[in-house]
């Protein structure tokens, strides 16, 4: 009887925890950006998700730009925002009228194009075999809030959404690929110019970057090698 009571007494507790520890448990999801194969350098995008900074990692060899965002348990939508810069809305109260540096949430920048996109993914038939796959249903869609806040859990990619030429729908265990337009490099010049706005989409990113937690580590790349440094303090 003293044994069974002493069990319980534990397994409560250890119970708790490990339930406690499975609704928080997440995996991660990847996502590619394909860049025309005649670029030379493919740039750095600043991409944000769930409040963080989210690290990439770019192949200058298969012109690639991947990145992994977070995937909470049989989660099957994403939203996916693409617009230059995003603005903040800020705490407001009678005590402090004044804005101040406290961000309520993250909105659409007024009168700056975007476009936002969900990713379902939902079974589709195999013909006769009678089975089932599952493919990413693609939907762009309008931002309906009255103050442009931007969904909490919304992947945001800080770039001109007429870059993006397509999306593929490989597999459900990936989100689509994203294809950027083989005409903005027309020309040698072009180039020049696609690099460096893509290079002032990153400067503007600094005021955006300190109300985002950054990556817990931190992702360099030195030609093809990819280093991670330990976080500093």
């Amino acid at each position: 009887m003293k044994i069974t009571s002493i069990f319980t007494l534990f397994s409560v507790p250890i119970f708790a925890l490990l339930t406690s520890i499975s609704l928080e448990a997440l995996s991660v999801i990847p996502c590619t950006i394909q860049f025309p194969e005649k670029i030379s350098t493919v740039p750095t995008i600043r991409i944000y998700c769930g409040g963080k900074i989210i690290p990439s990692t770019i192949d200058q060899t298969s012109k690639t730009l991947t990145f992994s965002v977070p995937k909470y348990g049989n989660q099957d939508q994403f939203k996916l925002l693409v617009t230059e810069t995003i603005d903040f809305s800020f705490y407001l109260s009678k005590y402090q009228p004044k804005t101040n540096n406290t961000a309520a949430y993250v909105k659409l920048k007024d009168g700056q194009p975007y476009y936002l996109f969900t990713f379902t993914n939902l079974p589709t038939p195999e013909g006769n075999k009678g089975g089932v796959s599952y493919k990413w249903h693609i939907d762009k869609v309008t931002n309906h809030d009255k103050n442009n806040k931007i969904s909490d859990d919304a992947i945001i990619l800080c770039m001109p959404p007429d870059w993006i030429h397509s999306m593929s729908n490989t597999n459900a265990f990936e989100l689509p690929t994203i294809s950027i337009k083989s005409s903005v490099l027309e020309s040698s010049s072009s180039e020049k110019e696609f690099f460096e706005r893509a290079v002032k989409f990153q400067l503007a990113a600094i005021d955006s970057d300190t109300m985002h937690d950054p990556s817990a580590d931190v992702i360099k790349q030195e030609q093809n090698r990819i280093m991670i440094a330990a976080p500093t303090a």
